[in-house]
């Protein structure tokens, strides 16, 4: 398949199961309007160490196209909820996704 195919395909797939946001980048305050972010809520990991307790956190998952990237402290406002960027997880090319906190 090729490069476009590729892009559509994740553009489709975030718009169906996506919602309607709003990102204001925390350096220079620009603000990013008619976009869509998949939210995963209580997404379960296991942090390495002695114990391996597992963890549940929310990852917000975005278009690379319309963002480039997510930083640390962009804000991802979704109707009456706010979320904050807290760390990057992957980009690969067509989606960025990272860990957000709720405002």
């Amino acid at each position: 398949m090729s490069e476009r195919t590729f892009k559509r395909s994740a553009r489709r797939l975030l718009e169906s199961q996506g919602v309607p946001c709003t990102l204001t980048r925390y350096n220079g305050g620009e603000v990013v309007p008619d976009l869509h972010v998949h939210l995963s809520r209580d997404v379960e990991f296991t942090t390495a160490g002695e114990t391996q307790t597992p963890e549940r956190r929310t990852e917000a998952e975005m278009l690379t196209e319309d963002v480039g990237t997510l930083k640390k402290r962009d804000v991802i406002d979704v109707g009456a909820e706010s979320w904050v960027v807290e760390e990057k997880l992957s980009n690969d090319g067509y989606t960025v996704r990272a860990v957000v906190i709720e405002e």
